[in-house]
């Protein structure tokens, strides 16, 4: 990555939790140039605002999935996404079938591992 402050979207549909990871970004350095709580502004905002990471719950309120819109953005902008989910799931699956997915934060999520996730990308 270059010395530009690096950016990212947020998609969660917990006020509460979308808050706390934008807080936990900011206190990483990382600037959340947006925020959305449905897939479907998910991958609107990430067409418009281009951020160098997403990370994004895997349940969300809307028609669309989580998993969907990762692969739309994946697919369609070839942004990194970082899914999030206090379910179980299958990572390898989910990697294999999901472009744009580089990783996955199982909640509650901790500011280690959103720092760890992200280095893993840059």
């Amino acid at each position: 990555m270059s010395d530009r402050e690096m950016t990212a979207l947020v998609v969660e549909d917990e006020a509460i939790i979308r808050k706390y990871l934008v807080l936990v970004l900011s206190n990483l350095g990382i600037s959340c140039v947006g925020e959305a709580d449905t897939a479907e502004d998910a991958v609107r905002l990430a067409a418009e605002l281009r951020p160098d990471v997403v990370l994004m719950d895997i349940k969300l309120r809307g028609w669309i999935d989580g998993i969907s819109a990762a692969g739309q953005i994946g697919r369609d902008l070839s942004l990194p996404v970082l899914l999030m989910s206090a379910y179980d799931f299958e990572e390898s699956a989910l990697m294999g079938s999901c472009p744009g997915v580089m990783g996955f934060l199982a909640k509650p999520v901790t500011p280690e591992m959103v720092k760890e996730a992200i280095a893993t990308l840059f």
